[in-house]
């Protein structure tokens, strides 16, 4: 019923409408303290002539999570809040550390590097993310100023994102 709410509300008011929606349950459930990543909601409509994206089955989504619980730390943490926030995976590789306030248990994302023209986005971020982040940066200490830097090119954030999620499916066993 929720996610029929968020997509009717889509259509009705616009994508902004619905992902703000979208952002306040996501809040309001992680308050409860449900784990959100288990909910799928509606984001786009399929669009004719292009294919839908494939779902992962619950036995692939189990052998991802494994597959992400033995990667390497800084990709550990990378996937495992990417799954748990719903961010885009650039918004999360350009994020600095000044961003997040553990505190507070929130990320702000800024809308110079969201490529859009609005204002900062400001996502909770649960106990789990909390530890995770205070793992990682413990074991990496501040380098640039970026949250996940890159290991292979000085001063810059994690664009190399991609071989670890193709080296994580792999480990995974998923289909292409």
């Amino acid at each position: 019923r929720l996610t029929h709410w968020i997509g009717r509300l889509r259509t009705e008011s616009g994508p902004r409408a619905s992902e703000k929606a979208r952002s306040m349950l996501v809040a309001a459930l992680r308050l409860k303290g449900l784990d959100v990543s288990v909910f799928q909601f509606p984001h786009t409509k399929a669009r004719a002539g292009k294919p839908r994206r494939r779902v992962l089955t619950p036995t692939e989504l189990l052998e991802w999570q494994s597959a992400v619980d033995a990667a390497p730390l800084r990709w550990r943490v990378f996937f495992t809040l990417l799954s748990r926030l719903g961010l885009r995976p650039q918004e999360l590789a350009t994020s600095r550390r000044d961003d997040y306030d553990l505190k507070a248990g929130t990320l702000t994302i800024h809308a110079a590097r969201r490529g859009k023209s609005d204002s900062p986005v400001t996502v909770a971020l649960d106990a789990k993310c909390i530890s995770l982040l205070k793992e990682l940066w413990q074991a990496y200490p501040p380098f640039a100023g970026y949250a996940f830097p890159t290991l292979k090119k000085v001063g810059s954030p994690a664009y190399n994102y991609h071989e670890a999620f193709w080296a994580i499916a792999s480990a995974a066993k998923l289909p292409d």
